[in-house]
């Protein structure tokens, strides 16, 4: 297929195209392919210019109306598709895009010989990528609905209601296999090698009113997050320098908040730089999304990954788990970066009733479609780009929509907490649910129906047989899941299809009680809970007497229970659960050293009382808080380590200040630093590199100093050892 657009069209062409439907059969699943032009001449008219950046821009400032100014001319992408969907390779592509010499034609402000190679980075000649660093276009496949184009459709009663599996809520997935293949080019960066990066996109819309939008064909930009995946690049800056000289010439979009991170779930021996921004209303008809993008190190030939993984990782940038990424996100200097991850107002702002603040993904947002393309500046001249093969398949569960009267509402609304960064869905055992895949295909389209067997092996004991059926030809194979007591605890999804794909083991939570975090939601080992018995009703004094363990009104037999629940395998830090008989009232109650104690109820069981959140108020160095990452946070036991803090010049002025923070080992065995001090004319700290801290008021201490559990490669000091790269910036 081929693509063209005049470069004036503010968001260039659009062309999707269906797979021959006689190639579905083979590979299975339901794929489209795409390209656009998201700005179609890299060396903007100067209107273009103007209205884009401003007219105070350096870009717009050097802007004339010079033939290099001006190129109005058609730009043209020719894909060719590959007999086994969805299969692609770039085979053509006119018109410019970036000129790593300059451009030809144009006048340099700084040196009228016309050549551009002199030209200073604000210079007209260089103001791409330096001043504006965008891709020219997006060739790629994808699964599900983009911009009113879905790859295969089921309805009902002849609207679109899904498709390839896709709209389906954040908190219902339970796992996406993906994997992709793809060819890059020989030669140098910016030269014969081209400038691109290999772009896996994951799109989520908000799901404002708590329900599928309005028609899946009718998803055009998506209002929630764009969750980028850069498995491949040529030209990456990764500190974010734009040097062509040196070969650094594309960043994502945003700041970069962590380098070379790992990620649970992800491919072995990757590890990723994580950049984040929200995008402007210029270019999008004013909707407005957050941008989380991974970049791989080492580049990777290829990638396969379950990609939920980094679902869960973009989930994990939120201010109730990252206050440290948000404080990064405010102090920088662009707006976009600043007004990245904001509240979201409404239902979509909320998990278990309570407000998100400051949230990157939420899991009630509804992922839509999963792409996987590049995103050229420059093409590459040898080798070309491709696409050898692609696949996505999610797996979901969710509660069933016919019985939506009579189900808890926890199926698909939460998310349990492994503890260590990652999360399952949660199925109660009362609720009826629906299991769906989409993978390989059986059959032609309109030739009937294929079934298979699905089983879930309960955390404790037993299992559920599930029927899966597939309308033959879509690759969307769904069945009912009964409730399921009493299965409970970590369970596992299994099946192997008749086309070929195999599931084993994919991880959801059954029947959760509850959890007991801290004020800012990590959660607490070593709390107690205990269950009370309230005799009088709804009208019993809180909390109410705590049931004998041996009672046969519940199970397990503990009273108290002392998090993590031992006994519910996989159940996560924090977690406590009960399964109760009976209808009666009962009060939650919890406690932990250092922290509040705070009692819920009395609540009436039925209906059930599933997902609760007990959230105690404590010290910074309570014991037992579980930081990202199943890390316990270090408490201080009575070794005080010297520190010194230095105030960079010049020094503390009306405006702030920054400082660097020395711990030192003095002792003869290696620490797991922890330490505090009082923050120079207590002021406030803002800004913190490779530490975490707790700030009191006036006067001001920081306490419970310690290395940063997300990336915690200076937290053991050895004898001796003095901490490097460690400190924080302050303002009145």
């Amino acid at each position: 297929m081929t693509t063209s657009t005049p470069a004036d069209a503010n968001q260039g062409s659009f062309l999707n195209a269906a797979i021959p439907g006689a190639a579905l059969t083979a590979v299975g699943g339901r794929y489209r392919t795409m390209t656009n032009f998201w700005n179609t001449d890299m060396s903007w008219s100067c209107p273009q210019l103007r209205t884009q950046f401003g007219a105070t821009s350096a870009a717009a400032a050097n802007c004339t109306n010079l033939a290099g100014d001006a190129d109005l001319t058609t730009k043209t992408l020719n894909m060719t598709l590959d007999s086994q969907a969805p299969e692609f390779k770039i085979t053509n592509f006119t018109g410019n895009t970036y000129f790593a010499a300059g451009r030809t034609g144009v006048t340099n402000a700084q040196d009228q010989g016309g050549t551009c190679l002199n030209a200073a980075v604000a210079d007209r000649c260089h103001w791409t990528p330096n001043n504006a660093h965008f891709p020219s276009s997006y060739p790629a496949s994808y699964k599900g609905c983009n911009f009113g184009q879905c790859s295969v459709e089921l309805t009902n009663a002849g609207a679109v209601a899904a498709s390839a599996g896709l709209p389906t809520p954040v908190a219902s997935l339970v796992s996406m296999p993906s994997s992709w293949n793809y060819t890059l080019p020989g030669g140098a960066i910016g030269g014969a090698g081209g400038i691109f990066d290999v772009a896996y996109d994951i799109w989520l819309a908000r799901n404002d009113n708590n329900a599928l939008p309005a028609g899946a064909n009718a998803l055009n930009q998506n209002d929630g997050a764009e969750i980028m995946i850069w498995a491949n690049a040529h030209g990456y800056s990764a500190d974010g320098t734009l040097n062509a000289g040196a070969g650094h010439f594309i960043t994502p979009a945003g700041l970069k908040v962590e380098s070379q991170v790992a990620i649970p779930g992800a491919p072995a021996g990757t590890t990723w730089d994580v950049w984040i921004n929200r995008q402007n209303t210029d270019v999008t008809n004013g909707t407005q999304w957050n941008i989380v993008t991974f970049v791989a190190n080492p580049a990777l030939p290829s990638f396969q990954a379950d990609t939920r993984a980094f679902i869960d990782r973009a989930m994990t940038y939120n201010a109730g788990d990252r206050p440290d990424v948000v404080a990064k996100l405010d102090a920088d200097s662009r707006a976009s970066v600043k007004a990245a991850c904001p509240t979201i107002p409404g239902a979509a702002g909320m998990v278990n009733g309570v407000a998100i603040p400051r949230a990157c993904v939420m899991p009630s947002w509804w992922l839509t479609s999963v792409q996987a393309g590049f995103e050229i500046w420059q093409l590459p001249t040898t080798g070309g780009l491709g696409s050898t093969s692609f696949s996505v398949n999610p797996l979901t569960i969710d509660g069933d929509p016919a019985f939506a009267s009579t189900n808890t509402g926890i199926t698909g609304n939460t998310l349990f907490h492994n503890g260590d960064g990652t999360t399952k869905p949660i199925l109660h055992w009362n609720d009826n649910a629906r299991l769906s895949y989409s993978g390989c295909s059986v059959g032609a389209v309109g030739s009937g129906t294929t079934t298979a067997t699905a089983t879930i092996a309960f955390g404790n004991t037993g299992s559920e047989t599930v029927t899966l059926s597939q309308a033959n030809g879509t690759g969307i194979w769904d069945g009912p899941i009964t409730p399921t007591q009493p299965g409970h605890d970590a369970s596992g999804i299994s099946f192997t299809l008749p086309c070929g794909d195999t599931v084993t083991n994919s991880p959801i939570f059954i029947d959760p009680s509850g959890k007991v975090t801290n004020q800012d939601g990590m959660p607490i080992n070593g709390a107690t809970v205990t269950l009370g018995l309230c005799t009088n009703g709804a009208a019993s004094t809180a909390p109410c007497p705590a049931v004998d363990a041996n009672s046969t009104l519940i199970t397990p037999n503990r009273n108290p229970e002392t998090t993590p629940d031992a006994a519910a395998v996989g159940s996560g830090a924090g977690a406590f659960r009960w399964d109760v008989t009976g209808n009666n009232f009962w009060t939650v109650t919890a406690s932990a050293p250092g922290c509040t104690t705070l009692t819920l109820g009395p609540l009436q069981v039925p209906p059930p009382r599933v997902d609760l959140l007990l959230k105690l108020t404590c010290a910074s160095n309570a014991p037992g808080i579980v930081e990202i990452g199943d890390h316990v946070r270090p408490v201080t036991n009575g070794t005080t380590l010297p520190t010194n803090v230095v105030v960079r010049p010049p020094g503390i002025t009306q405006f702030g200040y920054c400082a660097d923070v020395f711990v030192t080992n003095n002792t003869g065995s290696p620490v797991e630093w922890n330490t505090s001090f009082t923050v120079p004319g207590n002021q406030h700290i803002n800004q913190q590199w490779n530490m975490v801290l707790s700030q009191g008021g006036n006067p001001n201490v920081a306490t419970n100093v310690h290395a940063n559990p997300s990336n915690p490669w200076n937290k053991i000091l050895q004898p001796g050892q003095t901490t490097q790269s460690v400190g924080f910036c302050a303002v009145p």
